[in-house]
């Protein structure tokens, strides 16, 4: 099975499932102050983002993998939680399972707008390339991601971003990988809003007001694709996965 995961908590008495998934380049363990401040009200499980290539991920992997651990687990109902890029996992686990769904918390998430290099890098013949090539041969990237900034097509916050994105022979590997892998997980934001409002999901996204990477465009782009969302805007950049968030979330889902 090409999916992963950890329980961070689990009690028998308890139907209702916490689904979290975590960002590019962190672990199951940064929700473990999520879940301890929740104490023993849900059971609380972090599947993994794939970072191994794997031509088995897809879809219908993903849903034959929600069907195990939803049979393993005989979990009736499930709240579901993701950072960035782990929150395409989350949306299309409502497009693939909505009757298991009550609510859905995205947090600074990826998946609303996949932008114009992501698209060409994973989608197009010559894209994925020099893409291939570029993760080989950074220098280059460095100086194309400096062009960018010099023509103020990217800002020097998002500069350096993306350089640090790329520090070393070992991110720039998990970041070829994550992006092919992640191809078969655009959300479908038309069915998605279908399902929320044929199954009463309840909707509720976290952005940062001064993130560079998922910015107030995006956080527009949500509001205004999903009426009935609640939007809820921070002081942060994308470092969004804190305590604050945690205390937030907390609030929402024990009130």
């Amino acid at each position: 099975m090409p999916f992963t995961y950890h329980i961070l908590q689990q009690n028998s008495k308890l139907n209702n499932w916490i689904l979290a998934f975590y960002g590019f380049g962190q672990h199951h363990k940064v929700y473990e102050k999520l879940k301890d401040s929740l104490q023993t009200n849900f059971n609380f499980l972090v599947i993994d983002i794939p970072i191994e290539p794997d031509e088995k991920l897809n879809r219908k992997t993903f849903s034959v993998f929600l069907e195990k651990i939803i049979t393993i687990y005989s979990i009736k109902e499930i709240i579901g939680i993701s950072y960035s890029m782990g929150s395409r996992l989350n949306l299309v686990m409502c497009e693939l399972i909505p009757f298991k769904i009550k609510k859905i918390i995205v947090i600074a998430p990826d998946g609303i707008q996949i932008n114009i290099w992501n698209k060409i890098a994973v989608h197009t013949r010559l894209g994925k390339i020099i893409f291939k090539q570029l993760m080989h041969h950074p220098t280059a990237l460095v100086y194309i991601l400096h062009g960018l900034n010099k023509l103020k097509l990217i800002s020097h916050t998002l500069y350096i971003f993306c350089k640090w994105q790329i520090r070393d022979e070992v991110n720039r590997k998990k970041i070829y990988s994550t992006w092919k892998n992640m191809k078969h997980f655009l959300p479908n934001l038309t069915l998605i809003n279908k399902q929320i409002e044929n199954n009463n999901i309840e909707l509720t996204a976290y952005f940062g007001k001064q993130d560079v990477v998922i910015n107030n465009k995006i956080e527009k782009k949500l509001r205004t694709t999903f009426l009935n969302a609640t939007t809820i805007v921070v002081e942060s950049n994308h470092d969004l996965l804190n305590e604050n968030i945690f205390t937030l979330i907390k609030n929402k889902l024990l009130s």
